[in-house]
């Protein structure tokens, strides 16, 4: 399935095939270009009281920056940077599942969850729109380690500019698999027109309303390039160590595992050092040293203590 990255030439090339084959299409994308910059701006200038509101929201309940950035896929492979209002903990992309998400996940906010419900964290986007990174319509922006897992068909998604919302958006979003969104987003850049933009415009109100889309059936949000794209289908519980509201802590279960065995290990030492007597079996000074240290660190043991 994995192709080598196009060069730059070979992206002017399927550009150029891309126009020829779609006669008019400059024209359209023109007036595309131009009324994104017209109503992204507007809505700048309307939505600067939401901005505010969110911002302080944002940094009055949790601890970091206001806003999260990354690096996404844009037209013709292109790399920029995606804003966003944090909806997450800080530093949140090394913690659990990383970059994945799922519902309930313990890494977003109170106020986080509101926000992506109601994709209020999509918001500073539009700074993005003006930029001329992203469209108001368009293909999903996706994260740049998954441009080497695109066939050459999949790759011609990022002939178009990426979109705040878009035909996958409004046709599922997260409730389809990665191969179908791409699929979606194919279509969309081959089958393009104003009057389709506008169709989707409108189509994404009552998406956002009604809260659709936002995570798949089996309560994960992944796409192509996430490090557990493959285990999406796995228990949520495998991803994280619950823990009390104040100082939550969470650990992949690879994690688990490694300290698992840092603690057998240091049962085994102990063990041998300990008096005759003093402990029935080697099993016992494991418990034992489990509960001493993870009680520690957290009082939900049953993940590392329900094989005992």
């Amino acid at each position: 399935m994995y192709t080598n990255l196009w060069t730059i030439q070979k992206w002017k090339e399927v550009e150029q095939a891309y126009l020829s084959e779609r006669k008019g299409i400059r024209v359209h994308l023109a007036f595309k270009r131009s009324f994104d910059i017209l109503f992204s701006g507007i809505l700048c200038l309307i939505l600067l009281p939401v901005f505010a509101l969110i911002a302080l929201a944002v940094r009055l309940t949790s601890p970091g920056p206001v806003l999260f950035y990354q690096e996404r896929l844009g037209r013709l492979g292109k790399p920029f940077k995606i804003y966003k209002f944090r909806s997450m903990i800080d530093g949140a992309a090394r913690q659990g599942a990383g970059l994945a998400t799922f519902k309930g996940d313990p890494r977003v906010t109170p106020i986080g969850q509101f926000l992506r419900e109601y994709h209020l964290d999509e918001l500073p986007q539009i700074f993005n729109v003006l930029l001329g990174d992203m469209s108001l319509v368009g293909p999903r922006p996706v994260l740049m380690s998954a441009l080497p897992t695109y066939t050459e068909w999949e790759r011609q998604r990022l002939l178009m500019p990426p979109g705040i919302t878009g035909w996958q958006q409004v046709n599922g979003g997260a409730l389809n698999d990665v191969d179908e969104r791409i699929k979606l987003d194919l279509w969309y850049v081959k089958n393009w027109t104003w009057w389709l933009d506008l169709v989707i415009l409108l189509r994404t109100i009552p998406v956002v309303l009604l809260k659709e889309g936002v995570y798949g059936e089996n309560g994960w949000q992944t796409g192509r390039g996430d490090q557990f794209e493959l285990n999406a289908e796995s228990s949520t519980s495998e991803y994280l160590l619950p823990a009390n509201n104040e100082n939550p802590i969470f650990m992949t279960r690879e994690e688990l595992e490694r300290l698992e065995a840092c603690l057998k290990e240091a049962a085994g030492i102990l063990y041998r050092h300990t008096p005759a007597g003093t402990l029935t079996s080697l099993e016992d000074m494991e418990k034992t040293l489990k509960k001493q240290i993870l009680e520690q660190v957290n009082p939900n043991l049953t993940l590392l203590l329900s094989k005992q």
